[in-house]
């Protein structure tokens, strides 16, 4: 992120305090720009594939799409439905940057011991269909990936019809 020149000496002229708002909304912006940003881009490895049966919820016959991508050195898998389920008590609700949902750890589905599960429920207003997306990490979840890999996934479904297979990103930035 940079400022324009313009942007800068129209800064110096503000008033002390109108300074201080100024040096804050400018610090808060590089800070939520940097605090979310990938290192480098993640590309979808495999997927989407269709099965049946989510396998957080024992049993079930939940229709689930399921993407592998390659993060740093680990795979992150990603399963999405656009099928209602109930959520279980043990899932705490976590925040990762705008984006609020349910992480959990304790499943033997995950890829190895002690990885965690971030679930984000998108549930618009008006006739669009509702759908959720588990992050599946081999270890902490990581609420970069998190952010940047939900942001792309709610543009790509904006005009989705729950008739297809969802629209995974191929490339997250």
């Amino acid at each position: 992120m940079s400022i324009s020149r313009e942007i800068l000496q129209r800064a110096l002229l503000l008033s002390r305090s109108q300074k201080k708002i100024f040096f804050a909304f400018v610090v808060s912006a590089l800070i939520s720009v940097s605090s979310f940003a990938l290192d480098a881009p993640v590309f979808l490895k495999e997927g989407p594939d269709e099965s049946s049966g989510l396998p957080f919820i024992y049993p079930n016959a939940i229709r689930v799409f399921t993407g592998i991508y390659g993060y740093h050195t680990t795979l992150v898998r990603v399963l999405f439905t656009s099928e209602d389920f109930l959520v279980p008590e043990a899932w705490k609700q976590k925040s990762c940057g705008d984006y609020r949902g349910y992480q959990f750890s304790d499943t033997s589905y995950l890829l190895t011991p002690g990885g965690e599960v971030f679930c984000y429920r998108y549930k618009p207003s008006g006739n669009d269909a509702a759908w959720s997306v588990f992050i599946i990490f081999e270890k902490d979840a990581d609420c970069t990936f998190v952010s940047a890999y939900v942001k792309r996934f709610i543009y790509l479904q904006r005009n989705w019809d729950p008739v297809f297979p969802p629209l995974m990103p191929a490339v997250i930035e």
